[in-house]
């Protein structure tokens, strides 16, 4: 399974309602748990299955689904390592929490879940955000993402350098004692009796690439569209995938299904120089 499988998946079934699931007490959660279902449903080919059906397709084309704290929500067998967000508005920022942007997965970081690091046998996974956009009211999908990390996101040690600054001085603070911890820092025994101790965390935020490719007029949100699906990548992620996919979508874009586009793309770690990419869209009208 590869991201144009995928989206040849969503051009068949143009499935755009998320229904609300009922594993939890929480509204915002329960509708974020059924976008992940719709994720899977998605990229596993599994729309129109449900049951016993469905979680052996998950379980054939999936090595990991994910955990509730950790990065990532899933992991395609041999392939991507998936981030899933659901968002209320499409130019929402993206809440990362303790974990910095990702342009790349790599299994030694500390963050990551272990049972992720060893669902198979892995040095370094590419990260394709899935970043939907769900109406609350009538449960339905406006937009989606799928964008790969390497597109927008920085090289880890840009982010790592600002978690150390801020973590080294914190730890100088005077008359505290500290321990070692993966976040910004931890202070044992506040009070008189050490009773209490303090976590200090980071909550990263990322800017919703809508916004950032709206704004550089790579893509123009139509209002009166149900369902619009950006897809952005490489050029290199792109002839990864096999030549009978490749096919399929030159196909669909000459037969105006889909938009398709090459893209010169600001450098995350340099600006001054250019990254080929390619860019999909559908609408649903």
């Amino acid at each position: 399974m590869n991201i144009l499988q995928a989206v040849k998946n969503l051009i068949d079934s143009r499935d755009i309602n998320v229904e609300e699931r009922s594993r939890t007490n929480n509204r915002a959660n329960g509708l974020g748990e059924a976008f992940e279902d719709y994720v899977k449903n998605i990229f596993s080919g599994a729309s129109g299955l449900s049951g016993s059906a469905a979680q052996k397709l998950f379980s054939e084309v999936f090595s990991y689904q994910g955990s509730a704290s950790k990065p990532p929500d899933l992991i395609i067998r041999g392939g991507d390592a998936i981030e899933i967000k659901k968002l209320e508005s499409k130019d929402s920022q993206i809440q990362l929490n303790s974990s910095f942007p990702k342009n790349k997965l790599h299994r030694d970081d500390s963050l990551i879940s272990r049972a992720a690091c060893n669902a198979e046998s892995w040095e370094e996974k590419d990260v394709l955000y899935v970043i939907g956009n769900v109406d609350k009211k009538d449960k339905s999908l406006r937009s989606m993402w799928w964008i790969y990390g390497d597109c927008f996101c920085a090289s880890p040690d840009v982010y790592q350098s600002v978690k150390d600054r801020i973590s080294d001085n914190i730890a100088n603070i005077p008359d505290f004692e500290f321990s070692e911890t993966n976040e910004l820092g931890r202070i044992n025994g506040v009070d008189a009796q050490r009773f209490t101790d303090l976590r200090i965390r980071g909550m990263w935020l990322l800017k919703n690439p809508h916004k950032i490719f709206e704004e550089k007029s790579y893509v123009k949100f139509n209002d009166n569209a149900k369902f619009q699906l950006f897809v952005l990548m490489r050029d290199s992620k792109f002839e990864q995938c096999c030549e009978l996919d490749k096919k399929l979508i030159m196909r669909l874009a000459r037969e105006r299904v889909i938009e398709f586009s090459s893209e010169q793309l600001a450098n995350p770690d340099n600006p001054a120089e250019t990254i080929p990419c390619k860019l999909i869209k559908f609408s649903i009208l």
